[in-house]
């Protein structure tokens, strides 16, 4: 292999992982809408309207992410013909996420635990590990944002709960997302 042959694999693994890590933008927009859905769903029916049913949107919008998230994931990965080694760290990090998160959500409302101060502090560390690797810093933050409201929401009444988490959500998912989304569309995205 030549010194030219040596730069183009360098130059198109450099490019694989820009185009792998844009296309997270998706993810967090997504994840955030339906994420702030549900949370106001349950603060709207279950502690304004004193309903047993403001679970419903957690379950609802659980399923119709994960849904969404994996024909997107399927017909990128299709489309591509390829997996970034990023496509597989984000796939690594936010699939151990998620696996964590059933068993954090059967387990704390098997004891009748409001698991949103855990889901808050749990999701900060992906988020963190997402925006470093990728050197996102609206990621990053978003992570604190995560820390921080999960350690206030263990001292706020139950009902407004899911109020700081949509403020979490918003902050530390939507809004970087967005940001994201942006500089895609700029072509400004740092990879790592």
């Amino acid at each position: 292999m030549n010194e030219q042959e040596s730069l183009q694999i360098i130059k198109t693994m450099i490019s694989r992982a820009k185009e792998s890590h844009h296309r997270n933008s998706f993810y967090f927009i997504l994840w955030g809408v339906i994420l702030i859905a549900a949370a106001l769903t349950e603060y709207f029916v279950a502690h304004q309207m004193g309903s047993n049913f403001g679970f419903l949107g957690w379950i609802v919008g659980g399923i119709t992410g994960g849904i969404i998230s994996g024909v997107y994931g399927s017909r990128e990965s299709k489309r591509l013909g390829y997996e970034a080694f990023m496509d597989k760290v984000y796939g690594a990090t936010w699939g151990g996420l998620g696996s964590t998160m059933v068993i954090l959500l059967v387990c704390t409302v098997v004891n009748k635990i409001n698991p949103i101060p855990l889901v808050l502090l749990i999701t900060g560390l992906p988020t963190f590990v997402s925006g470093a690797i990728t050197k996102f810093k609206p990621l990053q933050v978003g992570a604190f944002v995560f820390w921080i409201s999960g350690a206030v929401a263990f001292f706020v009444p139950v009902e407004l709960q899911s109020l700081v988490f949509c403020v979490a959500i918003g902050l530390g998912y939507l809004l970087p997302g967005i940001l994201l989304k942006n500089n895609e569309t700029k072509g400004n995205v740092q990879s790592a």
